[in-house]
């Protein structure tokens, strides 16, 4: 009788850790894959710029993704500035933030623009 209440412990301490270990994996895979939207997002925006004639390039200001959705609370940002006071190269920043856990989240990526092309 003290051997089945042992093993019957020890296999409800098995499932036990088993669920901890499951919970602590989706919780990183969903914050990884949060990130990575966040990313692609950024990414995209950064690709299109490139692509974008000099005298074209936008604003500053936000902008939308099919994908920032996919975040919660997101918004999206880009900030065109003159790269070392020059006005032949645009330093494009790209800002993605979004809500995780009730704590702010954010991507930050940076690019240069040459007036010439790359």
């Amino acid at each position: 009788m003290l051997v089945d209440l042992l093993l019957t412990l020890l296999f409800a301490t098995t499932l036990i850790m088993l669920l901890l270990v499951t919970a602590t994996t989706l919780t990183q895979t969903f914050r990884s894959n949060l990130q990575s939207i966040a990313t692609r997002i950024a990414t995209k925006k950064i690709e299109d710029l490139r692509k974008t004639s000099y005298a074209s390039l936008p604003p500053n200001g936000s902008f939308l993704d099919p994908d920032l959705v996919k975040l919660p609370s997101s918004s999206a940002n880009l900030t065109m500035v003159n790269y070392l006071s020059s006005v032949d190269i645009k330093q494009a920043t790209i800002t993605v933030n979004w809500i995780q856990n009730e704590a702010p989240k954010q991507i930050i990526l940076n690019t240069l623009i040459y007036k010439n092309g790359i």
